[in-house]
């Protein structure tokens, strides 16, 4: 039997008993054969690229504690910022409304945090494999990618780096087809990859809009979705979303179709948190009536 391979940095992060590491990272994950990604009982481990070279962080929770251990060339800058990507530096408790449903949902899933993870430019990556596409395309496009120029990550977990910007870069628009990417997807996916390194400084909405609001191709829906799945913003929410607005209006309003305009109403009340909201409905498991095929939606790429 080998010996364990020793990871190159450790923190330890407190956390109260009932804390629930996986349920802050559950979306974390682009598909069950996520390549990049593992989770395992209260274990997390992802593969990034960083900065300072390619790494491993692994998040595991005991009881009232977070371990936080990585490997490879980035370990230390993954393990600098561990800590938001746990969700311990969410403050729900900022979040003030008096509407009994939402309250209900808030009593019913306390563990909900929201985490911010270390690299956005990987968020903004699977967003735009998910334009306009249903969600099992955009994890496929994720998937064969990556098989590319597959290169394995530093750890003992098997797992695999994420797209390099130089291989996606680099790909030509046969293989962005082979994988399901159409013309004018891989021309923003190049685009935000000549933008790498202003998004590894990425930490709020704000920031991200500004480095990418000129790129053709990214709209309200890319950076809502990235957002909301990558910064921990609570109020990020991704305009555009097929089905979204119908599930926000199924529950606060039990009709089966919304409008995005609609949608925008329903959530006013809770500015500030309305991406927080959303991902209430989520964890409740509401999903509003489906009358047609499935086209893109979820941010979480299911």
């Amino acid at each position: 039997m080998e010996p364990p391979v020793e990871p190159d940095a450790v923190q330890l992060h407190a956390c109260t008993a009932t804390f629930r590491l996986s349920e802050v990272l559950s979306d974390i994950q682009k598909g069950t054969r996520d390549p990049t990604t593992r989770i395992e009982g209260n274990s997390v481990r992802r593969a990034f690229r960083t900065p300072d070279g390619p790494g491993t962080l692994e998040l595991s929770q005991a009881d009232s504690s977070i371990t936080a251990r990585a490997w490879g060339e980035g370990a230390q800058w993954l393990i600098a910022r561990s800590r938001p990507m746990t969700g311990l530096e969410d403050r729900p408790e900022d979040f003030r409304t008096d509407d009994r449903r939402v309250l209900g949902w808030l009593a019913r899933f306390p563990h909900i945090r929201l985490a911010r993870t270390p690299m956005v430019f990987d968020a903004v990556v699977t967003a735009i494999y998910g334009q306009r596409v249903t969600s099992r395309e955009a994890v496929i496009a994720h998937r064969r990618i990556i098989s590319y120029h597959k290169e394995n990550a530093p750890g003992p977990f098997g797992l695999t780096l994420p797209s390099s910007r130089a291989s996606l870069m680099k790909l030509s628009y046969e293989q962005y087809a082979d994988a399901g990417v159409d013309r004018r997807r891989a021309r923003t996916l190049r685009e935000v990859a000549a933008r790498w390194r202003l998004l590894t400084d990425v930490t709020t909405r704000a920031e991200l809009d500004r480095v990418l609001q000129d790129v053709p191709g990214i709209g309200p829906w890319t950076l809502g979705s990235a957002g909301f799945d990558a910064l921990g913003d609570p109020d990020s929410v991704p305009f555009g979303d097929y089905h979204l607005p119908h599930l926000v209006g199924y529950a606060f309003l039990g009709k089966a179709r919304s409008s995005d305009a609609e949608m925008e109403r329903l959530l006013e009340p809770f500015s500030g948190h309305r991406g927080r909201v959303i991902r209430l409905l989520y964890r409740a498991g509401f999903s509003s009536p489906r009358f047609g095929p499935r086209y893109a939606g979820s941010p979480r790429f299911r």
